[in-house]
């Protein structure tokens, strides 16, 4: 009579998947005034609209459509979505065989097959994960460019006004903002 071996073989597999995306806009400002001044009343038109100043000089913000960070010395808007996910399962085996070398490899072979499998869903995931972030980023697009618009719309509107200064003493400055159309006029006396 030939003895069994059981064998019960335990792994904890643990995956940790970090996905990111980004998207850029490039900024170029265009000359209404010297580009420091310009870059200024640009850091000023951001800050009023929310935006923090970070230890590199960058202007950042988070929301759910990701993380913003306005590099306006490079003319770079710049935003990323990162998701961070740590799979993890227990893999238990208990086998029986005539060897304990058996015994063992068969466990062995059942926890790769396992870990294959794993890598496989944790593949899927991160592919998943890699279209949900991608989406995201396209979705927030629009809403992203109209407060591009918005930003440089104001930071060009102060810029005219300190121009129209250079220019002569300012009589009248009227500013319409319809939903349709934004509109200046600066009146110069003196000219």
């Amino acid at each position: 009579m030939s003895a069994t071996y059981t064998l019960v073989l335990q792994n904890e597999i643990v995956r940790t998947i970090h996905v990111e995306d980004e998207i850029q806009h490039r900024i170029e400002l265009s000359p209404l005034l010297p580009p420091e001044e310009m870059r200024l009343l640009l850091r000023q038109q951001l800050a009023a609209a929310g935006w923090q100043e970070d230890a590199q000089g960058r202007l950042a913000r988070q929301d759910d459509q990701g993380d913003a960070l306005w590099d306006v010395e490079a003319g770079v808007l710049a935003v990323r979505i990162a998701v961070d996910q740590e799979l993890i399962e227990e893999i238990a085996t208990k086998v029986t065989a005539r060897s304990r070398a058996g015994a063992q490899a068969m466990a062995q072979h059942m926890i790769k097959q396992r870990s294959a499998q794993l890598e496989e869903e944790a593949d899927a995931a991160m592919a998943e994960t890699q279209a949900e972030i991608k989406a995201r980023l396209l979705a927030g697009d629009s809403a992203r460019t109209a407060e591009i618009q918005k930003v440089l719309q104001q930071t060009y509107a102060e810029a005219l006004k300190i121009k129209a200064a250079q220019l002569g003493t300012v009589s009248s400055i009227e500013e319409n903002d319809s939903p349709d159309a934004y509109t200046l006029t600066i009146r110069i006396d003196d000219v």
